[in-house]
């Protein structure tokens, strides 16, 4: 896997010999190959035997010196060179490219660096085996998050009273981790990363993008967390994605543990671990050790004090995510999902991805809002999509204090604080649909509604689940869709095929990718029309 070309300077990059004196001709067409590598995730170095400052400013002068990160320029041997820039970078040698003119200095490099990749530039094919690489490379450009690298190395070295953590704390570490099927919309990134890495490939583990998409949409099998990075040298992007098997008796297993070498060091596969006992906690049960395999002899498992988590539901870090990832944001969106933990899985599947924001903890819609006032702090677009079995538990009705949005959050409460029956079952719940589906008319939006499967095998009744409840509130939708034009609904039962529905909650792969569709109908159904008329789901 290359990730790094380290070139020559003298008649390597240019004709001629820059400390003899020469007026030295650029290889434009080299320099084009840089940058197309640089393009496509292969940055460039360099290493020369010249005067730093005079080759600095020729490099300047042909505006070629921002194209490369940490430059080796002096009159040392190039195998001591070569290997600092390989272990300033925190790469392997089999990973990089030493282009040179000089036979004697790629055999140098050989010998003290077996494993690197050579290229004479001198011989005929040269450029066209150059050429050829450039064409196999297929990822994004990682300059800028390597140029923050060498910043972070420079200020190291020019304190070195600080110890390493010390000066991790100066830097102002953060980190935002997407949840479960928050990252399929990175899908993409995730598979190439996992391609990518080896050193901190922890598991060894490989997934196509087909193939991790379904692990990450089994949410009640494999909770899941990328890693995005940045501290005050600048953004990483995509730097680390872990994943846990729900095991038996709720224990859990290390699946996946992947990080970039770019972030070596820097303690994010701890603070990711700790992060994801944390999310796991709120949806599965408490865990304590993870089995972690070979990986344990590499990490530390334990919290640290210098990566600030930021949380994925504030909109300015999204926005941050997305833009390092090149992936979807509209901060305009104008379709909702809100159907908890598979909300984004939803809007990944749907056509109209561009134009959707999806519920991600701890920013969640409750019906509980149409209850305790707290809608009139809610900012809704005018397409809404709900699930509304979320609210079929008792489980967010006990604290009517939390509130959706703006930092607010709920609280999860496991042992029941009183019988909730009485409060849902008789009128309670019926007020809350229907002041939700009257403000949906007032404010001229249209909201789609997921019912409740009525016919999987059993109903524990647990946190008030018992079937007749979840009859009696897909009833009550039902008529909701009778008496307010603006109001949809989906029997689950009639959407969803075999197999397609795991629980009450939680849908598979296929059953996802069921529901974008319904999404897209919907949409054009109930959307304007060009004459201004509107046209209703049927149920």
């Amino acid at each position: 896997m290359l990730k790094l070309i380290i070139w020559d300077l003298d008649d390597t990059l240019w004709r001629g010999t820059l400390a003899d004196g020469d007026a030295v001709e650029p290889y434009e067409h080299r320099f084009e190959l840089v940058r197309g590598f640089n393009e496509r995730g292969v940055v460039s170095s360099i290493c020369s035997k010249n005067e730093a400052a005079v080759a600095e400013a020729k490099l300047r002068d042909l505006d070629w010196w921002d194209a490369f990160v940490f430059p080796s320029i002096a009159f040392v041997p190039k195998p001591a060179a070569i290997a600092g820039i390989i272990a300033d970078m925190q790469l392997r040698a089999c990973d990089v490219l030493f282009v040179d003119d000089n036979p004697q200095n790629l055999e140098a490099v050989r010998f003290h660096l077996p494993e690197i990749q050579l290229l004479d530039i001198t011989r005929a094919d040269a450029d066209a085996t150059l050429e050829q690489l450039l064409a196999e490379q297929k990822g994004k450009s990682r300059l800028a998050a390597y140029r923050s690298l060498e910043a972070r190395k420079r200020d190291a070295a020019a304190q070195p009273e600080l110890s390493h953590e010390d000066f991790l704390r100066s830097c102002e570490l953060k980190m935002a981790a997407p949840f479960c099927m928050e990252n399929l919309d990175y899908v993409d990134r995730i598979a190439e990363l996992m391609a990518r890495s080896n050193q901190l490939n922890y598991t060894q583990s490989r997934r196509t993008p087909e193939a991790l998409r379904a692990e990450i949409i089994e949410v009640t099998a494999h909770p899941s967390l990328a890693v995005f990075a940045w501290d005050r040298y600048g953004d990483y992007g995509l730097v680390g994605f872990v994943m846990l098997k729900v095991e038996p008796g709720f224990t859990y297993s290390l699946v996946h543990c992947v990080f970039s070498c770019r972030v070596m060091h820097m303690g994010l596969e701890s603070a990711a671990l700790d992060y994801i006992r944390k999310r796991s906690r709120d949806l599965y049960k408490p865990i304590g050790e993870i089995a972690m395999g070979e990986a344990r002899a590499r990490i530390v498992d334990a919290p640290v004090d210098w990566v600030e988590v930021q949380s994925y539901a504030d909109p300015k870090v999204r926005e941050r995510v997305a833009a390092q990832a090149n992936a979807v944001q509209n901060p305009h969106a104008d379709i909702r999902i809100m159907v908890g933990c598979q909300s984004g899985g939803i809007a990944h599947f749907s056509n109209l991805r561009d134009r959707i924001a999806f519920d991600s903890y701890p920013d969640v819609f409750l019906l509980r809002a149409f209850w305790d006032g707290s809608y009139e702090d809610l900012e809704l677009p005018r397409y809404l999509v709900y699930g509304a079995s979320i609210d079929y538990s008792d489980h967010y009705w006990r604290d009517l204090t939390a509130m959706m949005g703006q930092g607010g959050g709920v609280d999860r409460l496991r042992t029941p604080t009183e019988d909730l029956r009485p409060f849902l079952d008789e009128g309670r719940y019926e007020v809350c649909v229907r002041r939700f589906c009257e403000y949906v008319e007032a404010q001229g939006k249209q909201l789609l509604v997921l019912l409740a499967p009525e016919q999987l095998p059993a109903y524990s009744g647990a946190d008030g689940l018992t079937h007749a409840r979840i009859t009696h509130f897909n009833g009550i939708w039902r008529r909701a869709f009778q008496i307010y034009p603006s109001v949809s609904t989906v029997d689950s039962d009639l959407a969803h095929g075999p197999g397609e529905l795991n629980d009450l909650f939680h849908y598979t792969p296929a059953g996802v990718g069921t529901l974008g569709n319904l999404v897209d109908a919907w949409h054009e159904m109930v959307r304007p029309k060009e004459d201004g008329a509107e046209s209703q789901l049927a149920a």
